[in-house]
């Protein structure tokens, strides 16, 4: 969402410097597709989909291109939709294998499958317990609070460490 945004704006930045009158159209143009991108359910971004390519105002504009590929990518755009728990954005994710690429790396030295993926997961684990400490503005609010917390997730009376080892076989 926020790539396929930026690079929206990108490519109209500079487009239409040179004709009197056209960025409005532009700029109308970006904050409907701000609408779409971040509409709370799939019938609302279709209808937005669906106001944006009636509009003549854009086609006069010369945004034939953005719209065409605007259409095209529209599917890839609202997938979150059909599948539930899909976030919105890839970022939480990315931030994670951002933390997670020097290990991993790293990880290229074990000499056994199994303790590079055990290695793996207490990572993860480590990264849902430990709390934010350096969220700003609108997310100030989930400093000193986990991911598992924000999920509501009572982690007061859990090890980490504990609960990533496997569940000992009782006999």
């Amino acid at each position: 969402m926020l790539h396929y945004e930026r690079n929206l704006k990108g490519f109209l930045k500079y487009r239409f410097t040179q004709k009197p009158g056209y960025w409005r159209k532009t700029e109308r143009f970006l904050q409907a597709v701000h609408r779409l991108l971040y509409a709370w359910d799939i019938d609302t971004a279709t209808s937005c989909l669906n106001a944006i390519v009636r509009d003549p105002g854009f086609k006069q504009a010369g945004l034939d291109e953005p719209l065409a590929n605007l259409k095209e990518r529209f599917p890839q755009l609202v997938t979150h939709f059909f599948y539930p728990g899909l976030p919105r954005t890839t970022n939480i994710i990315e931030g994670i294998i951002s933390r997670l690429d020097s290990k991993i790396t790293a990880s290229k030295s074990y000499k056994h499958h199994d303790t590079g993926w055990a290695t793996l997961k207490l990572l993860i684990m480590r990264y849902r317990f430990k709390p934010f400490d350096a969220c700003r503005k609108k997310n100030k609010h989930k400093n000193g609070k986990s991911p598992l917390q924000l999920a509501g997730v009572n982690t007061s009376n859990i090890s980490w460490i504990t609960f990533s080892q496997p569940d000992k076989i009782q006999s």
